[in-house]
């Protein structure tokens, strides 16, 4: 008998594969993405604070405005018209000096001689109704003390807004002025009775 080769007993089977015959595909590797920073969570807007510069301004116009209230008291006619308008031009150029405004009285004295107009016919009505007997005094004093009150705060409110757009007294605008001020005399006059803190 003759041997047998014990490698060729073995016969190994390798699919064979034609050259258009498609090959497995590989499945691609996802793409690497780099890593992204945390995204910052954007801080809350903060609730808008109360404007204290501006509060504390308005206050300093209701105490001036109420000094005006007090000249009203004056018995002697016009002495409080008087007394009244020098009580507007202390409080103009305390507004001035908190704006850092150059201060003129020469130009201040015309703003509100320009501004008040008309209120001057009703000034000196109350003034002058101070000299009728009896009911002429409490009468020129209680008109008096409100109109007085109310011109007074319409000139502080106004020249606060002058000044906090960066006006000044030479540039003041009479003018646009004029047309605000009995609104603001008539808000002026509706915050007579109310505390000077509120």
């Amino acid at each position: 008998m003759t041997e047998k080769d014990p490698k060729a007993a073995i016969k190994v089977s390798r699919p064979r594969r034609r050259l258009y015959e498609a090959l497995p595909e590989i499945p691609e590797a996802a793409p690497s993405v780099p890593p992204t920073a945390p995204t910052a969570t954007p801080a809350p807007t903060p609730a808008p604070e109360l404007n204290t510069a501006h509060f504390a301004r308005e206050m300093v116009v209701k105490r001036f405005a109420r000094m005006t209230m007090g000249t009203a008291l004056i018995p002697l006619p016009l002495a409080d018209w008087v007394a009244g308008t020098a009580v507007q031009m202390k409080m103009i150029k305390t507004l001035a000096e908190l704006y850092r405004v150059e201060f003129s009285e020469q130009r201040t004295k015309a703003i509100i001689g320009s501004l008040i107009g008309g209120f001057h016919i009703g000034l000196l009505t109350a003034s002058l109704f101070k000299v009728v007997p009896v009911i002429g005094l409490a009468g020129g004093v209680a008109s008096s003390a409100a109109l007085s009150y109310g011109i007074t705060y319409a000139l502080g409110v106004i020249f606060i807004r002058h000044f906090e757009a960066g006006g000044t007294l030479l540039n003041f605008d009479t003018q646009k002025a004029r047309q605000e001020f009995p609104q603001a005399c008539a808000e002026g006059r509706e915050k007579e009775a109310l505390p000077v803190d509120h």
